[in-house]
């Protein structure tokens, strides 16, 4: 029921023109609250995205995940962040809110151990968030926010989840599509 109101309300949005995309609307904001979520306890698995080449997760690299190392306290916690099988780098999350939002609906993901050649700092925006299944982002920086990412926790990865997938398609299009969990 909660996913017919999301479409609902989005396609409202979508068709009044409010707003650049459709789920940038403080509406929607409980369906996007990555608060409700953080905590975690096991690793989440970038499953796929709409564009091919991400500076942050090894450009092309297959099996980029997170994984939750230090306890989430003052909306913030470190994350381990991996991808290629062996490449890593340490980021503070944390969530803030969008203009107009009440629900903390951004990540903002900065490496802990700041060298030259690696100074990140960037935003990931929820777009759809099921704390148990999936979550889908607008990723910033990519394509001034048309790059998104869908990301599944490890005990879901070969399950098969038609809302996701669906919630991606809508908002984010159904090409191209770059698959980055690959048997991880």
């Amino acid at each position: 029921m909660a996913v017919v109101v999301f479409i609902v309300m989005a396609s409202t949005v979508l068709l009044c023109g409010a707003h650049a995309f459709i789920d940038n609307n403080p509406k929607l904001g409980k369906y996007q609250d990555d608060a409700l979520c953080f905590g975690w306890k096991e690793s989440w698995y970038q499953m796929l995205r709409n564009y091919e080449v991400d500076p942050y997760y090894g450009r092309t690299a297959k099996c980029v995940k997170v994984t939750n190392v230090a306890p989430y306290t003052n909306d913030s916690t470190i994350l381990e962040v991996s991808y290629g099988g062996s490449k890593r780098w340490y980021a503070k999350a944390t969530l803030l809110s969008s203009k107009g939002y009440s629900s903390l609906n951004v990540v903002n993901l900065q490496n802990v151990l700041p060298r030259p050649q690696m100074n990140y700092n960037y935003n990931m925006t929820d777009t759809y968030i099921a704390c148990d299944s999936c979550k889908v982002f607008r990723i910033d920086y990519i394509e001034r926010g048309n790059g998104c990412s869908l990301w599944k926790p490890r005990s879901k990865v070969m399950q098969e989840d038609p809302c996701c997938n669906f919630i991606f398609d809508l908002l984010c299009g159904t090409t191209p599509k770059y698959y980055i969990y690959d048997n991880c």
